[in-house]
């Protein structure tokens, strides 16, 4: 599975990062910005008091985004083809050898940070078959990875939100302690 994966992310976008039909962005963050500034209006001002977020969701989407060219100003590497929901959900296996035969969901694929991809890893129960983990061992992350993963796992749960209503009071919570805890121990909160 992780190795299928590795495969998508060594394809490497012509034009810059974006959706495949563009337009297309020089920076990652000049691209990936204008989302996590959509969700953010949307939450810090919701169309009905029935939309409101938990203050510290919503404190920690205004700080981490106010602190995210610090996180992810540096991501300049060059675009690659990321799935987007890159999950064992998302995957089709052979019954008796288990490989991956078949991907399917693209819905969200894009040309992006290949980082993006790895938090989905560790749904549909791919935390018990420690598959982030295993992509580690194979590519070196470097210390601030943690930081860019809780980011990035925070803005996508908002986006879910954003574009389904999808809310989980438990999890939402956890992901906003998370990232405020790692922003706090690099000295950004």
């Amino acid at each position: 599975m992780i190795e299928v994966q590795r495969a998508l992310h060594t394809v490497r976008s012509p034009n810059g990062y974006g959706r495949f039909d563009g337009p297309y962005y020089d920076t990652w963050w000049d691209y990936y910005g204008q989302r996590v500034r959509a969700i953010n209006q949307l939450i810090q001002h919701p169309l009905s008091p029935a939309e409101k977020l938990p203050t510290l969701i919503r404190e920690v989407a205004q700080h981490a985004l106010d602190r995210a060219k610090d996180i992810l100003g540096h991501r300049q590497g060059e675009a690659v083809l990321i799935h987007s929901d890159y999950c064992l959900g998302n995957l089709l296996f052979h019954p008796s050898t288990y490989q991956v035969t078949g991907l399917i969901d693209p819905l969200d694929a894009e040309w992006a940070d290949y980082e993006l991809d790895l938090i989905h890893l560790t749904k549909s129960h791919g935390k018990r078959f420690h598959l982030l983990e295993t992509y580690q061992q194979m590519i070196s992350l470097d210390q601030d990875f943690e930081l860019r993963y809780w980011f990035y796992m925070f803005w996508t749960w908002l986006y879910y939100y954003a574009l389904i209503g999808l809310y989980d009071a438990q999890w939402y919570p956890i992901c906003a302690e998370r990232l405020k805890n790692v922003m706090m121990e690099r000295g950004l909160m």
